[in-house]
């Protein structure tokens, strides 16, 4: 795969090389998906519309990864691995900030806290 440079204008629209313009010329949607700290942009096989449907949008996806040989991990893999993250994110974020405030609630409310 060969990187290129864009710029994100403060808009929110991409500003490509000279190059990708012109490969990119009639491509007006993209899949974009992250992998590790980067942001991987690919066409989509539309011509002279705009957007897609959600509905199109994940027919799309679906077609690509059937032409892609699948996913790597089953449906329920990537299910345990989300709750995973999520259990992650709340132990190590949410529990203390929510601990936190509760204490200082409860020193300011002595008679409320649960016995």
């Amino acid at each position: 795969m060969k990187a290129n440079v864009v710029q994100v204008l403060p808009d929110g629209h991409l500003a490509l090389p000279e190059q990708m313009k012109k490969a990119f010329a009639d491509v007006k949607t993209f899949w974009a998906e992250s992998r590790d700290e980067f942001i991987v942009l690919m066409p989509l096989e539309r011509t002279g519309e705009e957007s897609l449907s959600a509905s199109e949008a994940l027919e799309e996806m679906r077609q690509m990864v059937a032409r892609a040989g699948g996913m790597k991990k089953t449906p329920q893999e990537v299910i345990e691995g989300l709750r995973a993250i999520r259990k992650r994110i709340w132990e190590t974020e949410y529990r203390p900030r929510y601990a936190e405030v509760l204490e200082e609630y409860y020193a300011r409310h002595p008679d409320r806290r649960p016995r």
